[in-house]
């Protein structure tokens, strides 16, 4: 597990488990590896469960809101979280380094943060991009290696994007919701 996900402290609710309204997905993605796929499923998740339930990192961060505690927040009390993967999302930035293997990387924290905890991790695969394989990953993201992927495709992206929207709701469906956990971060 990541350093950088501090400390997690887990207290089931009092109140007995209940079925979510609609799903809450966190959509993870690398800004500079095809963005549009990120706002094609938040357009696309919101316009069918509600703005509410899609977590999209500035979008759901209040203006001057610390986003660190707002983005670990967000990710455990998700149903599921959607890694979008582009054929750029394992490269090299400018530097010369792969922001993956950085710890204080966001995207390798909100990854590493629901494999963890437990959040269902759902990679979507962008066009032509290939799925991860265990030795391009940092330890702490070796997990995602084995998780079945879905597609996105750009020519059939409504299609896709449809067949997404079911897969989250069929997933969802039965699960109750997660016990409520407070994430502290080292100051």
């Amino acid at each position: 597990m990541n350093g950088r996900i501090l400390h997690l402290v887990g207290t089931p609710s009092a109140m007995p488990p209940q079925r979510p309204v609609a799903p809450l997905a966190f959509i993870s993605y690398r800004s500079s590896d095809e963005p549009w796929a990120a706002i094609s499923l938040r357009n696309a998740l919101a316009a069918r469960f509600g703005t509410q339930a899609i977590f999209i990192d500035a979008a759901s961060v209040d203006p001057g809101e610390d986003f660190r505690p707002a983005l670990l927040r967000a990710v455990v009390r998700s149903s599921a979280l959607l890694v979008v993967i582009g054929r750029h999302w394992l490269a090299p930035s400018s530097s010369g380094h792969r922001p993956l293997d950085d710890e204080t990387d966001w995207v390798r924290t909100e990854i590493a943060l629901a494999l963890f905890t437990c959040v269902p991790v759902l990679p979507v695969l962008v066009g032509d991009a290939e799925p991860p394989q265990a030795h391009q990953l940092p330890e702490d993201l070796k997990p995602l290696a084995y998780h079945q992927h879905i597609r996105l495709h750009p020519r059939d992206s409504d299609r896709d994007l449809q067949w997404i929207a079911d897969r989250l709701e069929q997933l969802t469906v039965d699960v109750p919701t997660a016990p409520r956990i407070r994430v502290r971060t080292k100051q």
